[in-house]
C-alpha cells in the first residue's frame, strides 16, 4: 500500500506546477497570463483533489480531519504575518478564508465526509452533491465563510475519485486512440482559451467561490454543469496523456503539500520587491516571470523545505510513506 507509482507522483507534481504558474499568472493582468490562468484554473483544482479522493482511504480519519484542519491554522498565521512583514493590513478571521489555506479546510471536511457516506448509494451522493452546488451559486451568503461553496462545489471531485478504480484509468492508457484524443482534447482547449477572450467569464465557475453574476443568474446552475463537465473531460485527459515511467522529477510528486504551502509566501515576498514589474515589461520578461514560478515549484519540492507539512503528517498519521503526500 505505501509502493508509490510514477505515473500519480507525475501528474502530482505537474498539477502543482500548474497551481504555482496559476498564481505567478494571476500576479499580473495581461491577456496572455489571463488566458494561461484560465486554462490552468479549468482543471488544476478538480485535478487535484480528484487525485486525492482517488487515494482516499476509510483509515484515520481523525488523525488526517486534524492534520488538515491544523494545517490550514499554520498556513492561514503564517500568510498574516507574512503580510504584516511586508507592510500589509491583513485582517484575521478564523473561520472565514479566500486565500490558499482553503484547501486545507475543504480537505478537512471531504475527508470524514466521504468516510461517513461510505455506506450510501454512490449514485445518489453523486447527483445530490452536483444539486447542491449548482443550487448554491444562487445564494450570495454561502461564500468564504467556513469555505462554504469551495467546499460544496469541489466535493463532487473528490467522491468522485474516492470511488474510481485506479487500476480502470491506469489500463485506459494502454488505447492509443484514446491517449490520442486525449491529447487532441487538452491542446484545443488550450487553443481555445487563448483565442475566444469570452471564454474568461468562465473564471468564477472554475474558482468555484463566487455566486452566480446578474447576468447569468437564471443559467448559472447550467453554466456550472459545462464547467463540471470541462474539468472533468481535462482531468481525465491529463491522466491519459502523463508518463508512467520515472524520472528525476517524480519523487517531487510526494511532496506536493509543502510546495503548496509555502509557495504563496514567496509570491508575496517576490512582489513585495517589485520583481514581477521589473521583468514582465517585456515578452521576455514575461517568460521570465513564468519560468520563475517553475523554479519556485522546484525548489519548494526539496526534502529540506518540508517543515511544517512533514511535522504534522507524522504526527497526525505516524508515518514517513502514506498515500496523502
Amino acid at each position: 500500500m505505501n509502493k508509490r507509482i510514477a505515473l500519480w507522483d507525475n501528474l502530482r507534481f505537474f498539477l502543482i506546477l500548474t497551481v504555482v504558474l496559476g498564481h505567478f499568472c494571476e500576479a499580473q493582468s495581461f491577456y496572455s497570463y489571463q488566458r494561461l490562468f484560465l486554462f490552468i484554473y479549468s482543471f488544476h483544482m478538480p485535478a487535484l483533489i480528484f487525485l486525492s479522493g482517488l487515494f482516499h482511504r476509510n483509515t484515520q480519519i481523525k488523525e488526517k480531519t486534524a492534520m488538515f484542519f491544523s494545517l490550514y491554522l499554520i498556513m492561514k498565521a503564517l500568510i498574516y504575518l507574512v503580510q504584516l512583514s511586508i507592510g500589509k493590513s491583513p485582517s484575521f478571521h478564523l473561520f472565514q478564508e479566500a486565500g490558499l489555506p482553503w484547501f486545507m479546510w475543504a480537505m478537512g471536511i471531504f475527508v470524514p465526509l466521504t468516510y461517513l457516506l461510505r455506506g450510501s448509494r454512490k449514485a445518489v451522493v453523486l447527483t445530490t452533491a452536483l444539486v447542491l452546488s449548482c443550487i448554491t451559486g444562487f445564494f450570495s451568503f454561502v461564500g468564504d465563510r467556513f469555505v462554504l461553496s469551495r467546499t460544496i462545489v469541489f466535493f463532487p471531485f473528490y467522491y468522485l475519485g474516492s470511488f474510481v478504480s485506479r487500476d480502470s484509468l491506469t489500463s485506459l492508457k494502454k488505447n492509443k486512440l484514446l491517449v490520442s484524443l486525449a491529447f487532441l482534447i487538452l491542446l484545443s482547449w488550450f487553443i481555445f482559451c487563448f483565442a475566444f477572450p469570452e471564454l474568461y467569464h468562465l473564471r468564477p465557475f472554475f474558482t468555484g467561490r463566487n455566486p452566480y453574476g446578474a447576468q447569468l443568474r437564471q443559467w448559472g446552475w447550467a453554466v456550472r454543469m459545462c464547467c463540471y463537465l470541462i474539468s472533468s473531460v481535462l482531468c481525465f485527459s491529463w491522466i491519459l496523456v502523463m508518463p508512467s515511467a520515472h524520472f528525476f522529477w517524480t519523487v517531487w510528486g510526494s511532496r506536493t503539500l509543502q510546495v503548496y504551502f509555502w509557495h504563496r509566501v514567496v509570491l508575496y515576498y517576490l512582489s513585495y520587491f517589485n520583481i514581477s514589474a521589473v521583468l514582465c515589461v517585456t515578452r521576455v520578461g514575461k517568460l521570465l516571470w513564468l519560468l520563475l514560478g517553475i523554479c519556485t515549484a522546484v525548489l519548494l519540492s526539496l526534502h529540506r523545505i518540508s517543515f511544517p507539512t512533514e511535522i504534522a503528517r507524522d504526527f497526525f498519521l505516524h508515518s514517513k510513506h502514506n498515500s496523502w503526500r
